[in-house]
């Protein structure tokens, strides 16, 4: 008498199976494997900080929940929680490995795929914001030209709370003035600057003075 058996192999976790590997008549053995199975919700997101950020990124996740943005390409952000921080900075690149949780019951992120992220780790309320370029540092201390009266550059001594990026946080300045960003190697204190957006016509394009970056510093809330 002939007797099929039959077996049911359960897998240890849900998810997605992939590319099936093993088919009817193929010869296996116990260390073959059939597929693989990989979780897609809750889903991780590896990434990398400079080791600079490491201070903030501490205290963040001390001072409670850290979130994480993912965004890929053409895509919906996803917004995760930072659950996972190495244990040693990778000296040769200067960075540290961390890791974010995010639900992923809609599949917006795919495991192996490229994302953008974003790590909030502090809020600097109603911060005055300005270009880094526009700081001028020397013996004397930090400070910025500005457009006074009489379109005469004036200096206003700042001192830089913060910077990210291209910006910095600084205080000194109400957030009305205009900070000059161009030209200023070549200002003096009481010296005519002309904006960039007035310069008159006919000049073949050149324009002579100092130039601004077109608005006032930024009056806002800096995330970093």
């Amino acid at each position: 008498m002939e007797r099929q058996l039959g077996t049911i192999v359960r897998a240890p976790m849900s998810g997605r199976v992939g590319a099936i590997d093993v088919h009817p008549g193929s010869l296996v053995q116990l260390s073959t494997s059939l597929t693989t199975i990989t979780q897609v919700d809750p889903v991780n997101v590896a990434f990398t900080l400079p080791e600079s950020a490491l201070s903030d990124l501490l205290a963040a996740q001390r001072a409670g929940t850290v979130d994480v943005v993912a965004e890929t390409a053409g895509g919906e952000p996803a917004v995760g929680k930072l659950n996972f921080i190495d244990n040693t900075v990778d000296p040769k690149a200067g960075t540290i490995r961390v890791k974010a949780q995010f639900d992923n019951r809609d599949s917006k992120l795919w495991p192996g795929q490229y994302v953008s992220t974003r790590v909030t780790l502090r809020t600097l309320k109603d911060a005055t914001v300005v270009p880094q370029n526009a700081l001028i540092i020397n013996t004397r201390g930090t400070f910025v030209y500005v457009v006074g009266e009489g379109q005469a550059a004036q200096e206003v001594p700042v001192q830089r709370v913060h910077a990210f990026g291209t910006d910095a946080v600084v205080t000194g300045l109400s957030g009305s003035e205009k900070v000059i960003t161009e030209g200023k190697q070549n200002l003096r204190p009481g010296g005519k600057v002309r904006l960039a957006d007035e310069a008159p016509k006919g000049d073949g394009g050149k324009r002579g003075g100092a130039r601004r970056d077109g608005a006032p510093p930024a009056q806002k809330e800096a995330t970093t």
